[in-house]
C-alpha cells in the first residue's frame, strides 16, 4: 500500500519508497517552461472542454500574436472570444506584475459583459484594459487611465469610454479618487510613513469637500505630493514626480497652484502653519 518492502517472517522494512508519486512529467527540454504531459488545470471560467492542444503565449509578442491567430482559427466563436480576453488580461497582468487576483476578477468581469452581449461591436482592447482597471480597483489596488493605457497601448478615451458603458450595467463600479492612489505614488518616491499619512490626509479632504473637480486624479495626487514636498523641504524628490505618477512637470504646477487656494481647507493644522510662506 505505501510501496515498502517488509520481510514475511519478522515484519522488518527493507526498502520504501518503491513508488513515485511525484507529478507525471513529459518534457523533451531539460528546462522546459511547462514539462506537463497531461495538459493544464481546468479553467472554471469556461464552461466547454478544455483539451485542445494550443499554442502557449510565454509573455513575448511572436507567442503572443500566435496564440491569438490559433484562437480565430480553431475555436467556436462565444469561446474563442473569451479565451481571447482571458489571454489578453493575464498577458497584460503578469508584463506589470499585477496579481492573480486581480486578473482573475477582471476576468470575471470581462466573461459577464461577453455573456451579456452588453458590448457588442465595441472595441474589445479597449474593454479588456477597463476590466483591468476595474478589478484593481475592487481589489483595493487601484491604477489610473493613464497607467492602464500605458500597460495596454490603449488610448485613454477609449478606455473611459469603455469604462462608462460598462459601469451602466455591472453593479458596484466606483470612481477612482486622489486617496486611492496618493499613498502609492508615496511609497514608489520613498516618502516617509508620517508624510504618506498628511497626503492621504490632505486628499481625502480634497474629495471629501469636491474640491478640484474636474482635475484627474492622478494630476492632483501629483500636486499633492509636490505640496508636501515644498512644505518640508524635500525637493530632491520632484524631479522623480512626473516619472511615478505619469504626470507632466507642468501639469502637476498648474494643479499645484489651484491647491494653494485650498490651503486652510485641506492642510492639518500642524502642517498649515509650515505652509505660510507658499506661493
Amino acid at each position: 500500500k505505501t510501496g515498502s518492502v517488509l520481510c514475511s517472517n519478522c515484519g522488518a522494512v527493507i526498502s520504501t519508497s518503491l513508488i513515485d508519486e511525484k507529478s507525471e512529467w513529459r518534457s523533451f527540454e531539460e528546462n522546459s517552461l511547462n514539462p506537463s504531459r497531461v495538459g493544464a488545470a481546468n479553467n472554471p471560467l469556461l464552461e466547454n472542454d478544455q483539451l485542445d492542444t494550443i499554442i502557449s503565449n510565454i509573455g513575448n509578442l511572436t507567442s503572443y500574436s500566435l496564440n491569438r491567430t490559433q484562437l480565430k482559427s480553431t475555436m467556436r466563436g462565444p469561446e474563442r472570444s473569451l479565451i481571447s480576453g482571458f489571454n489578453c488580461i493575464t498577458h497584460f497582468c503578469e508584463r506589470s506584475s499585477i496579481s492573480k487576483t486581480i486578473s482573475d476578477r477582471a476576468k470575471m468581469i470581462f466573461k459577464t459583459i461577453d455573456e451579456k452581449k452588453l458590448l457588442k461591436g465595441k472595441n474589445s482592447e479597449g474593454v479588456i484594459a477597463a476590466c483591468i482597471y476595474i478589478s484593481c480597483k475592487q481589489e483595493q489596488s487601484p491604477r489610473t487611465f493613464k497607467e492602464i493605457s500605458l500597460l495596454t497601448n490603449v488610448p485613454k478615451k477609449e478606455i473611459g469610454r469603455s469604462y462608462k458603458l460598462i459601469s451602466q450595467f455591472i453593479k458596484n463600479v466606483v470612481y477612482i479618487t486622489t486617496d486611492d492612489i496618493v499613498a502609492r505614488f508615496c511609497s514608489d518616491l520613498s516618502l516617509s510613513i508620517e508624510h504618506q499619512k498628511i497626503a492621504v490626509e490632505i486628499s481625502k479632504k480634497i474629495t471629501t469637500n469636491g474640491l478640484m473637480t474636474g482635475k484627474s486624479p492622478d494630476s492632483v495626487a501629483a500636486a499633492v505630493i509636490y505640496l508636501l514636498t515644498n512644505i518640508f523641504n524635500l525637493k530632491h524628490i520632484q524631479r522623480d514626480i512626473p516619472m511615478v505618477t505619469n504626470v507632466t512637470d507642468v501639469t502637476i504646477k498648474n494643479t499645484y497652484k489651484d491647491l494653494l487656494a485650498y490651503q486652510e481647507e485641506i492642510l492639518p493644522p500642524d502642517v498649515l502653519s509650515k505652509a505660510r510662506h507658499l506661493r
